[in-house]
Formats: C-alpha cells, sequence, structure tokens
C-alpha cells in the first residue's frame, strides 16, 4: 500500500482523494487477484519435488540468457526449457539436447 501525506491547507480534500483512489486500486487488484471455489476463497501454489525443483534450477544461467535476448524462455512441467526462436517455438528436455 502507499502512504499519502496530506498538505495542512486542504488535508481532508487531498485525504479523501487519496483514500479514494488507494481504494480503487485495491478493488482492482483484489479482482484480479481472488480465486474462489463456490465462494470461498482459495490459493494455488506449486508443490514440486526436490529432484525437479533442482532440474529447473539447472536451467537458471541458460534461461537468464535466453531472457537477455528477448527470447521469451519458459520452463515447463516437470524441467524443460522452451523459447522462441525465428517464430518457431523450441523445447529442450536437457541441457545436452541444447548444445
Amino acid at each position: 500500500s502507499k502512504l499519502y501525506q496530506c498538505k495542512k491547507t486542504n488535508s481532508t480534500a487531498y485525504s479523501s482523494e487519496a483514500s479514494k483512489s488507494q481504494r480503487q486500486g485495491e478493488n482492482i487488484k483484489d479482482s484480479q487477484k481472488k480465486l474462489t471455489y463456490k465462494g470461498t476463497p482459495i490459493r494455488l501454489s506449486a508443490d514440486f519435488s526436490a529432484e525437479t525443483l533442482q532440474a529447473r534450477r539447472e536451467w537458471n544461467d541458460i534461461f537468464k540468457n535466453l531472457k537477455d535476448k528477448n527470447m521469451q524462455p519458459r520452463i515447463l512441467y516437470p524441467a524443460k526449457i522452451s523459447f522462441k526462436y525465428d517464430g518457431e517455438i523450441k523445447t529442450f528436455p536437457d541441457k545436452q539436447k541444447l548444445r
């Protein structure tokens, strides 16, 4: 949340505008992030095995290089890398296949 500072001369009007603006921003954020099931808020989280997490970590250096070159890299489940090259999506299951 942003904190708003009020000027003494018209603090009420400024504070009111800031609060309204802040509430509108929060409402937009809330509507975009809340996921519900039959009206009950739920949260989704990734739960990968230690092996999958380690395999994904091994892609970090290549992933960063591809991202720096704007090649839209993605790490697919469980631990494959995918990116766009010359308009075509390339997918590799391991580093050896990429070389």
